[in-house]
């Protein structure tokens, strides 16, 4: 009875005097936490941990004992490095809570959008693989993408038909373009595939529509119709008619379970300026227009050109005899090249005396100018400079012509002439 008088009392002075919890023998609820960087042999990497438990550091790291929370882990910035995203996650009891940050090196970067349809649908949630993952729902635009090959899936969703993986290639400073159309399962599958994307001008775009009765129902009077986009033009389509710009399959009356592939190959024109991208919509439909289904495949031009000069003149000239520099200039590829000029600077020594093709003397300088403007593939010309050789004897002169563009296109040629 004394034993038990004192161990009540004991607990009394406790609770009131120091402090103890309710519950003496609580335990605090603890988890684990690890980190986990990547590459490990990039060292000026670190990290930052936030929450109820903080920490810095570098590489790989395991926390034990870590009390249960919300954390924080921020990634720091490398130099020509992407970094990773920063991640909030909550820490359960008994629990392992795992960050993991992959840094890769940056490259050539474009913009990737993602769009739904229908817009609104709700579960529309996509996985994007290629040089560097992302993952997201509806609808996004994802900026500086390093460049190269990427393939979008689409999560499942009751009731709809799930978009077939689509695997493309951003080139760098382009802009690529996802759509996932989610179709009522019942109904009609509709589906459109190009090859090869992207695609050169004067190619050939190879397009594979499949169409199919998923559902309870058939169609009467289907057809699948197009317009032929801009930039190209028929090559083959099959059994299908075309007036005008608009290519029609008729397929008839259809019942539930048919199904068929109806393919068509578009040329593309030339030239065409790199980057275009070429959008091609399918279109089924029944006499009634109560069934209505759209399938759209998009295409990248990737394009390219050449400006180049070459001068000729005489070897040797008389002093204070006039002589001419012939200048030949033309423009390869498979795009137009933007403001092309020819400059010139004539040597010192040589005066001006006339230019063909339009060139201009600019006052008070030895230097000529043509302005060619716009220019498509294949274009080309010969300019005449006329030029008076001065009064100093025995001196060879070197004539640089120079040829340049808008988009940064550049070459030139030179010519050496002796007066004597």
């Amino acid at each position: 009875m004394l034993r038990f008088v004192w161990a009540v009392s004991l607990v009394l002075i406790c609770s009131l005097f120091l402090g103890c919890d309710d519950d003496p023998l609580a335990t605090a609820q603890t988890g684990m936490i690890e980190i986990d960087q990547a590459p490990d042999f990039l060292s000026e990497a670190g990290w930052s941990l936030e929450g109820p438990q903080e920490a810095t550091g570098t590489g790989d790291l395991a926390l034990t004992a870590a009390p249960v929370g919300e954390y924080t882990l921020v990634w720091n910035d490398v130099e020509d490095y992407l970094t990773p995203a920063s991640g909030v996650r909550t820490l359960a009891a008994d629990d392992t809570l795992r960050f993991g940050g992959i840094y890769y090196l940056e490259v050539e970067s474009g913009t990737i959008g993602i769009q739904v349809t229908p817009a609104d649908l709700v579960g529309a949630d996509w996985s994007l693989t290629g040089p560097v993952d992302y993952s997201g729902g509806g609808e996004a635009t994802l900026t500086s993408v390093p460049a190269g090959e990427f393939t979008l899936t689409w999560s499942d969703i009751d009731g709809y038909v799930t978009p077939a993986p689509e695997t493309r290639t951003l080139i760098a400073e382009g802009v690529l373009t996802f759509e996932g159309i989610y179709q009522i399962a019942e109904g009609v599958i509709l589906t459109m595939s190009d090859n090869p994307d992207p695609i050169s001008p004067n190619g050939i775009i190879n397009y594979m529509i499949h169409w199919e009765l998923d559902g309870a129902l058939g169609a009467d009077g289907a057809t699948v119709k197009l317009t032929v986009p801009d930039y190209t033009q028929v090559e083959f389509c099959g059994d299908a008619t075309q007036v005008g710009d608009e290519v029609t399959w008729e397929l008839g009356d259809l019942n539930p379970g048919d199904q068929g592939d109806l393919s068509l190959q578009l040329r593309v024109d030339t030239p065409v300026p790199n980057g275009v991208v070429i959008t091609n919509s399918a279109v089924f439909s029944d006499a009634a227009q109560e069934i209505i289904r759209i399938a759209e495949s998009e295409t990248i031009v990737v394009s390219d050109h050449l400006v180049l000069v070459s001068v000729r003149a005489p070897e040797d000239v008389q002093i204070g005899t006039a002589f001419e520099y012939i200048i030949d200039w033309a423009v390869l590829g498979d795009e137009p090249a933007p403001n092309v000029i020819i400059s010139d600077d004539i040597p010192a020594g040589l005066a001006f005396i006339s230019a063909t093709g339009g060139g201009v003397q600019t006052p008070g300088t030895n230097i000529v100018t043509w302005s060619l403007g716009d220019l498509e593939p294949d274009a080309g010309g010969m300019i005449f400079l006329t030029v008076f050789a001065g009064d100093d004897s025995g001196s060879p002169y070197t004539n640089t012509v120079h040829i340049s563009d808008d988009d940064g296109k550049t070459d030139s040629d030179f010519a050496t002439t002796l007066v004597y």
